[in-house]
């Protein structure tokens, strides 16, 4: 009985060797003017917290400052994206959106949820991703 299994083991093996070498590895490749329409964008975010302005942000050595983030640096690189190709984007959150600020829990995640309408997303997660 012993001796059944490593020869079993090396029957198996090449047999499966050979399975995967006669398996074509990829698809036929597509022409030349059918990559750009067969592939999406997909852009995501998560974890906006109602962030809805901009914060400043301070080098580690203080000689610097500058304004980052908010809903509108988000809108602005997600038309940059969208702009490259608009009809084959969809842009989704994937959760934690509105608590987080005192504007965006005081009015329930409302303020976030028309800059998200007016960026036009495709789909969010609702509550903690």
């Amino acid at each position: 009985m012993l001796r059944i299994f490593p020869v079993l083991r090396i029957f198996l093996g090449l047999l499966l060797a050979v399975a995967a070498a006669c398996s074509p590895s990829v698809g036929p490749a597509p022409t030349a003017g059918a990559l750009a329409d067969d592939r999406i964008q997909l852009l995501h975010t998560d974890d906006i917290h109602g962030h809805l302005d901009a914060d400043f942000v301070t080098s580690a050595n203080a000689s610097s400052s500058f304004r980052a983030g908010g809903m509108a640096q988000l809108a602005g690189q997600i038309a940059a994206f969208r702009a490259r190709a608009p009809q084959r984007t969809l842009l989704i959150d994937a959760g934690d959106a509105w608590q987080g600020t005192f504007i965006s829990n005081a009015n329930k995640g409302e303020a976030v949820t028309k800059a998200m309408n007016l960026m036009h997303y495709d789909g969010l997660a609702v509550g903690n991703h």
